[in-house]
């Protein structure tokens, strides 16, 4: 085995652990032979078979799914039913009156000033229908919601006999 001690490559003069190194990759040897194998110029190991083809895709592993348990949710509980709420009648009393033949009349006024005449058995525009009358109050009933209403009266002046 000959040592090299320096090599001349193109006019530069390498020190011989690079000149070394140089020819060792140009022939494809290891620069420190460890086995008498690795010494052999251009021999290689044999390559090991492929796992798998680089060129085909891999199958999905077909993924199975289970039908979740079915939920049983109680049925939707009905809600009551809600009765219309009716507007607050705004009326206001404004005298009475007896009529000649002894019928009790009531006058009285609703919040937008049209007056309006309150007698027993009476249906309003609205839907109230006049259900009792006495001489503290006036009791107006509505038919479709069964609301009631009442109207208070003030007590009769004392000096009113006529």
């Amino acid at each position: 085995m000959r040592v090299i001690e320096s090599v001349q490559l193109k006019g530069f003069k390498l020190p011989g652990t690079v000149a070394v190194a140089l020819c060792c990759c140009a022939l494809g040897v290891a620069a420190n032979p460890t086995t008498p194998s690795d010494a052999t110029v251009g021999v290689r190991a044999m390559l090991k078979p492929a796992a798998r083809d680089p060129f085909l895709l891999p199958t999905p592993v077909p993924v199975v799914v289970q039908a979740p348990a079915p939920v049983f949710a109680p049925p939707p509980v009905q809600a009551a039913p809600v009765m219309p709420s009716e507007p607050v009648l705004q009326l206001s009393f404004t005298g009475r009156m007896q009529t000649p033949d002894g019928r009790h009349l009531v006058l009285a006024q609703w919040s937008d000033g049209r007056p309006v005449t309150l007698e027993q058995g009476k249906v309003l525009p609205n839907g109230y229908r006049v259900e009792r009358m006495n001489a503290n109050l006036v009791e107006l009933l509505n038919p479709q919601t069964q609301a009631v209403v009442q109207l208070p009266l003030p007590p009769a002046p004392r000096f009113e006999t006529r």
